[in-house]
């Protein structure tokens, strides 16, 4: 079996965080009933927002920055969401 590339760093802060809001009671409705886009947007913000702050600690080279999303249509927004920041969370161990 073929090993997967290495997640960056920012990248994986993020989906610990989402996966563990997806967990908590209420919020996973919450964010299902938002735009995919939006959410896809969002969570992209924190991508760099994180990223951000391990540049600044000098633990990464280069600042992620943010892909703005709110108008890619709802399947293709949605996909994006599920391969990037909903993945299995042994994906990118």
């Amino acid at each position: 079996m073929a090993q997967k590339e290495e997640a960056p760093l920012d990248l994986v802060i993020v989906r610990s965080l989402i996966i563990d809001m997806y967990e908590r009671y209420g919020m996973e409705q919450q964010l299902k009933s938002t735009s995919p886009g939006v959410l896809a947007t969002m969570f992209e913000d924190w991508q760099e927002r994180v990223s951000i702050e391990l540049h600044h600690k000098g633990l990464i080279k280069e600042v992620y920055k943010a892909k703005n999303y709110n108008k890619l249509g709802d399947y293709d927004a949605q996909v994006l969401l599920n391969e990037k920041f909903l993945c299995d969370y042994d994906d990118y161990r």
